[in-house]
């Protein structure tokens, strides 16, 4: 199960094999507190061989503080740096990359 964690927060958030990120909340998984974020940003899916990122967004994506193309999967590593936008304040260390499974939470869990 593929694991990021919210490098100020020390939260960390399990992705479902699609997994949206963004200021929408009620389309994104994880929510994104940045300004300059798009309200659908980018999404993180698992291509049935490893997890890739795709950035949907005006202000871009970074990873490891590089620009990725718009529109085009990147692959994800453990250990990189995502932010959503250039100016981000924000930022996900990726923990874990092992394929999807199925979670149960508990009730009221978010």
């Amino acid at each position: 199960m593929a694991v990021l964690q919210e490098q100020r927060s020390q939260l960390s958030f399990y992705l479902g094999s699609l997994h949206l990120f963004g200021r929408n909340a009620s389309r994104c998984e994880t929510v994104l507190t940045n300004v300059d974020a798009s309200q659908m940003h980018a999404s993180i899916r698992w291509n049935k061989a490893f997890w890739e990122i795709v950035d949907h967004s005006r202000f871009g994506t970074l990873i490891d503080g590089e620009l990725i193309a718009p529109h085009i999967p990147v692959a994800l590593a453990v250990g990189q740096i995502i932010h959503f936008a250039k100016c981000a304040s924000q930022s996900f260390i990726i923990l874990n990359l092992e394929a999807p499974c199925p979670m149960l939470f508990p009730v009221g869990h978010d």
